[in-house]
């Protein structure tokens, strides 16, 4: 069953576009700094990091102490979030030097439908009207008579901007005959700032969806932000496996000595209401030491907002609070992951710096 819709935002003034930035290493696949990641995967399951070793173990505990008038605890869901006094250096400290890397927005829509190269040039068209640019280049593939995969056809449709750091993307694809849901792909790489790729997902989104025409529904949305930040005594290696993973001081049972540590938590979907439709998405946080730059962290947050929400149990719901309709631009999606990152995600890393530090 198909349910809800999207829709994008109102074109408005827009500020210059492409501003120069210091050189950064080529972005290949899906621009997520790793050639070796993937976008996003077959199923609406979720993105995983392979590579990423290690484990946090953090307390938890049954209820949090009320806090003060005035005053919030920050929780990962159950996960106590003390404040301490040594927190605000260290909060200052991950803020100053934070910066982003790049941001990925994605739909599933259905049901399934084959564009051809003619919708893709009519989507083309619309993204640079509503961008204001006239330099974004087209790609349109079709999986080839003869092969494999030619009973399913499925396609693609690319438009790709770069100018200097500064990369949009936008894929579309799908297929048809596969039983395949579209999949809308919306991706930015090292932005002049995040406001600037708020701004352009929703366009963009808005731009695709008029060209689409009516009868589709959304079945799943997700958001990324990635970054990175400096981490304390410029070592992000020694901050992860003393502070936040807390290895023992021998890492003889690793085989010598380490080179790369990272740690990963998920939470998953819950419950929402009507009123709030972007609450208690699934999560997923990757920490770990950036191999282009040892002093620094790379930080990943994932949200995905699934139209069912399935039980531990592995049951799906059709009760209240369990079908999820989408009526918001990816702004909102994006804004409600850089906000986890910011009030769960960073108060986290402070208070085991602090406390171990």
């Amino acid at each position: 069953m198909w349910k809800g819709t999207t829709t994008g935002s109102r074109r408005r003034c827009r500020p210059a576009r492409w501003r120069t930035r210091s050189t950064s290493p080529v972005l290949e696949g899906a621009g997520r700094g790793r050639s070796d990641w993937p976008l996003l995967c077959a199923s609406p399951d979720g993105l995983f990091l392979p590579h990423c070793t290690g484990s946090c173990q953090v307390r938890r505990e049954q209820r949090a102490p009320r806090a003060a008038a005035g005053q919030t605890t920050p929780t990962v869901r159950g996960i106590l979030l003390r404040v301490h006094k040594p927190i605000r250096i260290w909060s200052r400290m991950l803020h100053e030097s934070y910066r982003t890397r790049g941001a990925v927005f994605a739909f599933l829509v259905g049901p399934p439908r084959d564009l051809t190269r003619h919708n893709g040039i009519e989507i083309h068209a619309r993204v640079c009207d509503a961008l204001g640019v006239d330099d974004i280049d087209f790609k349109y593939r079709r999986q080839p008579v003869g092969t494999p995969m030619q009973g399913q056809r499925p396609f693609s449709i690319e438009l790709d901007h770069q100018k200097g750091p500064d990369h949009l993307n936008v894929n579309i694809s799908g297929s048809a005959q596969g039983g395949e849901p579209l999949r809308l792909v919306f991706l930015y790489d090292w932005p002049a700032s995040i406001q600037l790729v708020l701004d352009d997902f929703d366009l963009a989104c808005n731009a695709v969806f008029s060209a689409l025409g009516s009868g589709l529904q959304t079945v799943l949305a997700e958001a990324r932000v990635r970054g990175q930040f400096h981490a304390p005594g410029n070592s992000s290696l020694a901050f992860l496996g003393s502070n936040v993973i807390n290895l023992p001081g021998s890492t003889d049972g690793a085989g010598g000595e380490l080179s790369f540590l990272g740690f990963k938590y998920e939470t998953p979907a819950a419950d929402f209401t009507d009123d709030d439709l972007l609450a208690n998405p699934k999560r997923e946080v990757s920490v770990e030491v950036l191999r282009e730059d040892p002093r620094c962290l790379y930080v990943e947050v994932m949200s995905q907002w699934p139209q069912v929400t399935v039980a531990s149990d592995g049951a799906a719901g059709i009760g209240p609070g369990k079908i999820r309709s989408f009526r918001s631009p990816p702004s909102d999606y994006l804004s409600n992951t850089n906000q986890y990152l910011e009030s769960v995600v960073f108060p986290l890393l402070v208070r085991t710096g602090s406390e171990q530090g």
